[in-house]
């Protein structure tokens, strides 16, 4: 597995950002960007590469879905 690759991690509570940050980083990921909904998880994707995105499935303004969908067409 690599760990070099970023992770963007997505959702809107951030108890689970915090749970999954602290969770990927025991597994030895180091750059780990996240968002609070997913207009701002696209926003961070396409400035940057993300090897993993990891989200929520239920966030206010574009979910988990609209988010993978997105993702999937750029």
């Amino acid at each position: 597995m690599d760990t070099n690759i970023n992770v963007l991690v997505a959702d809107d509570y951030n108890t689970m950002l915090r749970i999954i940050r602290t969770f990927l980083r025991q597994i030895a990921f180091k750059d780990i960007p996240e968002a609070n909904n997913g207009e701002k998880a696209l926003e961070k994707r396409r400035t940057g590469y993300c090897g993993l995105v990891i989200s929520d499935w239920n966030m206010l303004s574009m979910g988990g879905l609209a988010l993978v969908e997105t993702v999937r067409s750029d």
